[in-house]
């Protein structure tokens, strides 16, 4: 109880103690901003313990407010009958980067070092690519798009990512329409269809560096973290998963390095491509 009494005081200094105080149509507004920001934070959390502490910064400033706002759900996390159990050789046999299947929560994980040109196997290239990769390194040129071969239905896809010299356009994305953009102007942004539907300004002294990249897709929400900026979204048109996409932006391109894909894969592909005859 004390803790919580702690978070709401903390609160209430950040926000003006005007808004804890009195009804006032800007603070709720503030809040609310408060609350968004905290969800997106929630969705990038990986361990559960830190997801539980920014649910009750939530609860504290959903009091404050009066209302509980939408709560987003949990990560899908139960594997079900439809994921057929893959055993390590059964990976390794069609999977070139290192895979490891979780059978109780049905989460498969594909990490790429980059220092084995065969781990880009598991990448459709594109027409026209051309395969650069060095010392962990993989070079991903303007306007180049790589799609990895797992449709996942959830996940979580971590990298590290340099922008080559001016950045301009998307960077990493899946392939129901969800992307990370950057704008010449360092805005960190994340698009929906070809829109843009939430961006902040990178911190001068992380542009031009690389940046640690983090994309999760859960059944209700969506989350990107670009350095320090972290963007989210709650879903409601149609799921956001499918294949992961590395790309290269507009003008120089990009390099990648430290690729980890995680989630729930489609039990219908897992089944195709792991069992069909």
């Amino acid at each position: 109880m004390r803790s919580y009494r702690i978070v709401e005081v903390l609160v209430c200094m950040l926000l003006g103690a005007v808004i804890c105080l009195a009804d006032d149509p800007p603070g709720d507004l503030a809040i609310q901003e408060a609350i968004k920001d905290l969800q997106a934070k929630k969705t990038l959390a990986d361990k559960k313990e830190d997801r539980n502490k920014i649910e009750m910064a939530i609860a504290a400033l959903e009091k404050v407010l009066g209302k509980p706002s939408a709560a987003p759900a949990e990560p899908l996390t139960g594997a079900g009958d439809a994921h057929p159990y893959l055993t390590p050789e059964l990976l390794k046999s069609k999977l070139n980067g290192k895979a490891a299947f979780d059978a109780k929560t049905g989460e498969l994980t594909v990490t790429y070092d980059f220092r084995n040109a065969d781990q880009m196997k598991d990448f459709d290239m594109g027409r026209g690519s051309r395969l650069k990769m060095a010392n962990g390194i993989l070079f991903v040129g303007g306007s180049e798009r790589y799609n990895h071969v797992v449709p996942f239905k959830t996940l979580r896809v971590t990298a590290d990512v340099t922008v080559n010299n001016g950045p301009l356009g998307y960077y990493l994305g899946t392939t129901q329409d969800l992307q990370l953009y950057i704008h010449d102007n360092w805005s960190i942004e994340m698009w929906l269809d070809g829109t843009s539907a939430s961006k902040k300004p990178l911190p001068l002294i992380q542009r031009g560096k690389s940046l640690h990249v983090v994309l999760v897709v859960e059944d209700n929400r969506i989350g990107i973290q670009a350095g320090a900026v972290i963007l989210g979204g709650t879903i409601t048109d149609k799921q956001r998963g499918g294949q992961v996409v590395l790309q290269g932006g507009h003008n120089d391109g990009a390099q990648f390095r430290n690729l980890i894909i995680k989630g729930t894969p489609d039990p219908d592909w897992v089944k195709r491509f792991f069992f069909a005859p």
